[in-house]
C-alpha cells in the first residue's frame, strides 16, 4: 500500500509515487512486472497496468513537489527621518518592489524555510546580487540586515534547504528588486542646477562688476564734464575779463603767444573826457557816494562804447579815455567817436537834471577829440595795461581842457573827417608848444540818420 519506490543507484535515495502522482492504485502485485527493450516498466496494481519510465525528470518533478516553499515573513528598515524603524510583516511578493530612500540607513529581510520537521536544522544563503558577489556561507539564521548601501538597483535572492545533513539546495527560491534612491544632491540634476546657479551667479558678479564699472565710468564722465565746463566757464570769464581790458586782436595775440607786441595805427580817433569842478564838488560828498556816482557815469560811458564798437582805454580818477579805430579799420571811427561824445552828452544832461531835482551834487562833463597816430601795447607784468601813446592823445587831452562842460570840442584833423554829418561852430584855437596852431570846433548836432 506505499505505491512505487523508486531507488536511485547513483545517490541511493529512494522516492515514493502515489495516487496522487499519476498511478492507478498505491498496491501493486508483487510478480506482476515486466520491462521492454527501451527500459520502460510495466507494473500490474489493482486498478491494471501502470507504465513507469524511471527518468531524471520524474525525480526532479517530484523532488520540486516535495521542497517546502521559502516565504518573506518580515522587512524593516530605519526611517532617518522620523527616527523610528519601518516594519512590514508578510504580504511581501516576488512582484514588489523595496523603495530605500536616501536616508534609510539600514534595511533587512527575515524569511523561514515551511519545514517543520526539523526547523533549527535549516539552513540559508542570500544574494544582493548587484552589490555582493556571490551567495553568503549558509547559516541557520533567519535574517539579514544591510548597512549604508550605496545607490542603485538590486536582486535579493534567498535559497534554503532542509536539514542538516542535507547538501542539496533547495531548487526554489525568493527574488525581490530593491532599489536604493540616490541622494538629491548626488543626482545630475542637482549637479546641473548647481552648475547652473554657479554659472549664473558669476555671470551675476560679472554683469554687477560691468555695471558698477559703467557707473564709475559715467560718474567720471559726468565729473569729467563738469570739470570742463567749469574750465570752459573759467576760460570764458578769463577770456570776458581779458577782453574788458584788451582789444580783441591784441587779446587773441597774448593767449597765443603769451605776449603782444605793440602796434603803430596811422588813424584813430581819440576821446577824452573829464568832469569839470571835480575836485570841488567831491568835497561836497561822502567817499562812497562819490565812487557810487563815478561807477554809474562811466557804466553809462562803457555801455556807449559797447554800442558805438569804440575801444575803452582807461580812467584815471575822473577822466576816460577811450579810441576808435584799433579794432577796425572801416574808416568811420571818427564818427562814431563822436556820436558816442554827443550821448555821453546827453546822458550827463539828463543825470544833472535828476541829480538837481533830488538837491544832490552832480557832474558836467567836457570831451576833447582828436583824431591822428598813436602806438598801441602792453605794459607792465602785475596787474598790465593796454595802452595808447603819441601825440594824438596828448591833444586829445587838450582839446578837453580847452573846452567848455556840456560841449564836446573836436580838432581840426576830426574835423575834416565829420564836418559834412555834424554841424559844428568854430570855437578858435589852440597852440602846441612847438607853436602849431590847431582850430578847435564844437559839434552842435549830428545832421544825418
Amino acid at each position: 500500500d506505499n505505491g512505487l519506490c523508486r531507488l536511485s543507484v547513483g545517490t541511493g535515495k529512494f522516492t515514493n509515487f502515489f495516487v496522487k502522482d499519476g498511478i492507478s492504485a498505491n498496491e501493486f502485485n508483487r510478480i506482476s512486472f515486466y520491462k521492454s527493450r527501451a527500459g520502460r516498466m510495466y507494473f500490474g496494481g489493482l486498478n491494471g497496468v501502470n507504465a513507469f519510465m524511471p527518468g531524471p525528470q520524474l525525480l526532479e518533478k517530484k523532488v520540486e513537489e516535495q521542497e517546502a516553499p521559502i516565504l518573506f515573513t518580515r522587512f524593516t528598515k530605519f526611517d532617518s527621518e522620523t527616527g523610528n524603524l519601518v516594519n512590514r510583516f508578510g504580504g511581501l511578493s516576488t512582484e514588489d518592489v523595496i523603495v530605500i530612500s536616501p536616508w534609510d540607513r539600514t534595511f533587512s529581510f527575515d524569511f523561514s524555510l515551511a519545514d517543520y520537521r526539523q526547523p533549527l536544522d535549516n539552513a540559508f544563503s542570500t544574494w544582493l546580487e548587484g552589490y555582493e558577489s556571490n551567495w553568503s556561507p549558509a547559516t541557520e539564521n533567519h535574517s539579514i540586515r544591510y548597512t549604508n548601501i550605496p545607490a542603485g538597483s538590486y536582486t535579493f535572492r534567498v535559497r534554503a534547504r532542509a536539514g542538516i545533513n542535507n547538501p542539496d539546495w533547495n531548487s526554489q527560491e525568493l527574488a525581490i528588486r530593491v532599489v536604493v534612491q540616490e541622494a538629491f544632491y548626488n543626482t545630475w540634476w542637482f549637479w546641473l542646477l548647481c552648475g547652473l546657479l554657479i554659472a549664473g551667479a558669476v555671470f551675476a558678479i560679472m554683469r554687477y562688476r560691468i555695471y558698477l564699472a559703467r557707473e564709475r565710468e559715467k560718474a567720471l564722465e559726468q565729473l569729467v564734464r563738469e570739470r570742463t565746463q567749469e574750465l570752459e566757464l573759467e576760460k570764458q570769464k578769463s577770456e570776458e575779463l581779458l577782453l574788458n581790458i584788451l582789444p580783441a586782436e591784441t587779446a587773441e595775440e597774448l593767449k597765443k603767444f603769451g605776449a603782444a607786441k605793440a602796434k603803430r595805427h596811422e588813424l584813430v580817433t581819440v576821446m577824452f573826457s573829464d568832469f569839470k569842478g571835480f575836485s570841488r564838488i567831491s568835497e561836497q560828498m561822502d567817499p562812497e557816494d562819490l565812487v557810487a556816482e563815478i561807477d554809474h557815469c562811466f557804466r553809462a560811458f562803457d555801455e556807449i562804447m559797447e554800442k558805438y564798437g569804440l575801444e575803452k582805454i582807461k580812467t584815471v580818477g575822473d577822466a576816460y579815455l577811450c579810441v576808435g579805430g584799433i579794432r577796425d579799420d572801416d574808416g568811420d571811427e571818427a564818427t562814431r567817436v563822436t556820436l558816442a561824445a554827443l550821448e555821453i552828452q546827453k546822458f550827463m544832461s539828463a543825470l544833472k537834471l535828476q541829480r538837481e531835482a533830488e538837491a544832490r551834487p552832480c557832474f558836467e562833463a567836457r570831451i576833447g577829440i582828436h583824431t591822428g597816430a598813436v602806438v598801441a601795447g602792453i605794459v607792465g607784468i602785475k596787474k598790465f595795461a593796454y595802452d595808447i601813446w603819441g601825440d594824438t592823445v596828448n591833444v586829445a587831452s587838450r582839446m578837453e581842457t580847452n573846452g567848455d562842460a556840456g560841449k564836446v570840442n573836436i580838432s581840426e584833423a576830426t574835423y575834416q573827417l565829420i564836418g559834412d554829418l555834424f554841424r559844428c561852430s568854430y570855437h578858435g584855437q589852440y597852440t602846441e608848444t612847438d607853436g602849431e596852431n590847431i582850430n578847435m570846433y564844437f559839434v552842435e548836432e549830428y545832421l544825418g540818420d
